[in-house]
């Protein structure tokens, strides 16, 4: 026995994070990638910091509950630390 309702409860959230930053930010969020691009693609970062960091991100990029679930929030802080630590 299922209740029909159940099917469309969450049918139009905005679950996913990468919607949610477009949508709320608009052309800033455009930083937010490129910040992810230059890091991925950055020959001073460890490849392992790169696939811990990346993996985690795009991972709540396509299916976060929010920024401050899932360590979303946490791995951008950590990213941004360590670009700037490669800047200075």
């Amino acid at each position: 026995m299922q209740n029909d309702d159940v099917y469309y409860l969450n049918y139009n959230d905005g679950r996913n994070n990468f919607s949610k930053l477009v949508v709320e930010f608009g052309i800033f969020s455009l930083a937010v990638f490129l910040m992810f691009l230059i890091f991925g693609l950055s020959k001073y970062n460890s490849i392992s910091d790169k696939a811990f960091l990346i993996g985690i991100a795009s991972t709540q990029l396509g299916s976060g509950a929010g920024y401050l679930n899932g360590g979303f929030l946490i791995a951008v802080i950590i990213i941004l630390i360590l670009q700037t630590k490669k800047i200075q």
